[in-house]
């Protein structure tokens, strides 16, 4: 058990982490379409009406998802978890936690309810790529080039958009398909395999520990699945908007380069000088960025863009940017700042014990994260200059992919070796 105890006025925040490594690559998208369906559908003991009701009265809040912990001292060792993240009153723990248990356990595949929360699924995340494309052409670079990358596009990006509206054109023909997976899903949320994180007083804690689980054992495959990333090509998915999402990036791990907290530096004069005056002010995108993060993914993205090419060419020409910068810029004192500031967030306390419980799964330590803000703070130009050489091979890669107009699409030649209506 994890805890974090925090003054929270007797609310307890509980997540339980299912290890689903159990699953083969082919059931996981079925993991994060069960997490869209639990607490949303029928139990063996309440309707959906019911259950809505008695979530309403007992908990504070009810969720779940499926999310991925990369280990810091190797980012290819991902380790997938469906989540039920909860918020409870203390004196009421032990109901709150029945009826959890009861939401995890006991949930019923109804086919017409699945039916229904499966269009609006689909529904809402066509919706999602339309409005905030940016993150899913990004995550599908990500695909391309690194094992957390393949996973989050299996559970969220537009390899699961696919896997629903595969679905969806089928429904009917696929229903026995969609029931087995989501009973090899259930299967795994296995109590052995299970680790619970709470964040609350002294009390809650005390409270969780005396109360027996009745959460079943031993019903998980035993079997341990990995993903690798997989590149066809660049994919440009069209849809119908006027404007355009460009992403290109790549994973730098085998390459020497380590992960510093000075290349959060780097991303905010990108992202805040150089991006926001070539693509935004001049270019006409709403936005533009660039991100490293400490998986080794670094990625050019923009949002609301009325080019592509022209767009790509400007990520390709931050190389003459970073050349002589040094003398160009030998003042970056508000970057460092508005960098190291990010550090020290203040945070709420279920957002305080969900960060700790992360870095728990991802072995990333106080002493890892002070030792990258104290790279933030000595920062130089001439650091910043030198990085160049995480650049040089992120554009000699042309890792690409777009969401984005028709028109703009076929403009940009042979950029896109596949092509696809979403």
């Amino acid at each position: 058990m994890l805890t974090t105890e925090l003054f929270t006025k007797k609310i307890a925040y509980v997540n339980f982490y299912f290890d689903i490594s159990g699953l083969s690559p082919e059931l996981l998208p079925f993991a994060a379409l069960y997490a869209e369906l639990l607490g949303q559908i029928s139990t063996s003991e309440h309707t959906a009406a019911e259950l809505d009701t008695a979530i309403k009265t007992k908990l504070g809040s009810l969720g779940c998802s499926v999310k991925t912990f990369v280990r810091s001292d190797n980012i290819k060792n991902v380790l997938p978890s469906f989540v039920i993240s909860t918020s409870m009153l203390e004196h009421n723990m032990a109901d709150a936690l029945a009826l959890v248990f009861e939401v995890a356990s006991k949930t019923v595949i109804d086919k017409e309810e699945v039916r229904k929360l499966l269009l609006q699924t689909k529904s809402m995340m066509q919706m999602m790529i339309m409005q905030r494309g940016d993150r899913f052409a990004s995550a599908r670079v990500k695909s391309y080039c690194s094992v957390e990358g393949a996973y989050n596009d299996k559970l969220g990006g537009i390899g699961y958009y696919r896997f629903l509206a595969g679905l969806c054109n089928n429904f009917d023909g696929e229903f026995d398909r969609i029931k087995s997976g989501l009973e090899a899903v259930a299967a795994e949320l296995d109590f052995d395999r299970l680790a619970v994180g709470i964040t609350g007083e002294k009390s809650a804690v005390e409270s969780l520990v005396s109360i027996e689980s009745t959460f079943r054992r031993g019903t998980g495959s035993g079997r341990q699945f990995s993903l690798a990333p997989e590149y066809k090509g660049n994919e440009a998915f069209i849809v119908p908007s006027g404007v355009n999402y460009v992403a290109k990036g790549f994973n730098f791990d085998g390459t020497g380069i380590e992960f510093s907290g000075k290349m959060n530096v780097l991303s905010n004069i990108l992202s805040l000088d150089w991006l926001w005056n070539e693509v935004r002010v001049r270019g006409g995108a709403y936005g533009v960025g660039f991100s490293v993060s400490r998986t080794k993914n670094a990625t050019f993205s923009s949002f609301r863009d009325p080019s592509i090419k022209a767009t790509i060419e400007t990520y390709d020409k931050t190389l003459s940017y970073l050349n002589g910068f040094a003398e160009k810029v030998p003042d970056i004192e508000k970057y460092i700042i508005s960098t190291a500031a990010a550090y020290e967030r203040p945070l709420c306390p279920r957002d305080t014990g969900t960060v700790a419980q992360t870095n728990y799964f991802e072995g990333y330590t106080d002493d890892m994260r002070r030792e990258s803000k104290k790279s933030v703070l000595e920062t130089t130009p001439t650091d910043i200059e030198n990085m160049s050489a995480l650049i040089k091979p992120l554009v000699e890669k042309q890792l690409c992919a777009v969401v984005g107009n028709k028109e703009k699409i076929e403009e940009a030649g042979d950029l896109f070796t596949i092509k696809e209506d979403l």
